[in-house]
């Protein structure tokens, strides 16, 4: 429960600063302009089909296999606007580089979208290995153990300007140095996230479908009817589906930065010798400031 209210607290945090830092909303924008682009030319293969061929067997398989790949389309979109979150709230986050490895936030947009769209499609598969392997074989050394800190693969993509291979190099080095304060899990920002995102796209996905069952009619036998019925349910649904890829990415894109910029004050810390320099970011801080490592675990 302590996870939870944490998780909520850091959330309010969150858009509290985005809706005082406008800048913070481009990401916003990027996901909802996107999403809309990646409609349209998602439309047309669907308006074909359900006019061509209509509700029948082959063209619901059909339009089935366009609506997954839409949908996945929409989440790697939004998985990629996370680098410019990154950097912009590392601008909000930053005091000055600290070491030779940490640049000074850019502003290009997406110049690492590459990384971050094969990170985004390995990343489900190497998440199904690590909990199977925990789960069935507990006594075998992980052969992913960064992945559990996998949060931090983004910001530091992002920030650090390093490709996919460097950076999980880069996590193994954070972890063996012991700068990181505790576990991504330890607030439930990423479930949380993630949680009112699905509920929110699965509200869309019903509004949609009875939208255009109520505005048109897609069982006419009228293509035109049935074109329009999509038009109308994907539009709807187009609407909750970005409201919960912007909850959802913008969350995340906050609580991975704040915890890689935890570790760059740790990392000045010890390089400097002042243990007061080893604190979270004022938005991570305001969230956990009854929570004892917070308090405690100072670099000395």
């Amino acid at each position: 429960m302590h996870s939870l209210r944490y998780a909520f607290r850091f959330i309010w945090a969150c858009f509290s600063l985005a809706l005082k830092k406008a800048q913070l909303q481009k990401q916003w924008l990027y996901i909802a302009i996107g999403n809309f682009t990646l409609l349209l030319l998602w439309f047309l293969p669907l308006g074909l089909t359900l006019g061509l061929i209509g509700i029948r067997p082959v063209g619901m398989i059909f339009i089935g296999l366009v609506s997954i790949f839409m949908l996945f389309s929409f989440s790697l979109w939004a998985e990629i606007t996370r680098e410019y979150a990154s950097k912009t709230l590392a601008d909000l986050f930053w005091e000055k580089p600290v070491s030779e490895n940490v640049e000074t936030p850019k502003q290009s947009l997406f110049e690492h979208w590459d990384d971050i769209f094969l990170w985004s499609l390995i990343k489900p598969v190497l998440g199904v290995k690590y909990r199977l392997g925990r789960l069935f074989w507990p006594e075998r050394e992980e052969k992913y153990p960064w992945f559990e800190s996998h949060a931090l693969v983004i910001p530091i993509i992002s920030l650090e300007n390093h490709n996919l291979k460097d950076t999980v190099s880069r996590i193994e080095e954070m972890i063996a140095n012991h700068l990181l304060r505790f576990k991504s899990g330890f607030v439930k920002a990423d479930f949380v996230a993630r949680a009112i995102h699905w509920v929110v796209g699965i509200i869309g996905i019903m509004t949609g479908l009875s939208a255009a069952i109520i505005v048109a009619d897609p069982l006419s036998a009228d293509p035109w009817q049935r074109i329009l019925a999509l038009g109308i349910g994907l539009l709807t649904a187009w609407f909750f589906l970005t409201l919960g890829h912007i909850f959802s990415a913008f969350t995340r894109s906050c609580y991975h930065t704040g915890l890689y910029q935890w570790i760059v004050n740790v990392k000045t810390a010890r390089e400097s010798g002042d243990p007061a320099k080893a604190v979270p970011p004022d938005i991570l801080r305001q969230s956990l400031e009854n929570v004892e490592i917070i308090r405690n675990k100072k670099e000395s």
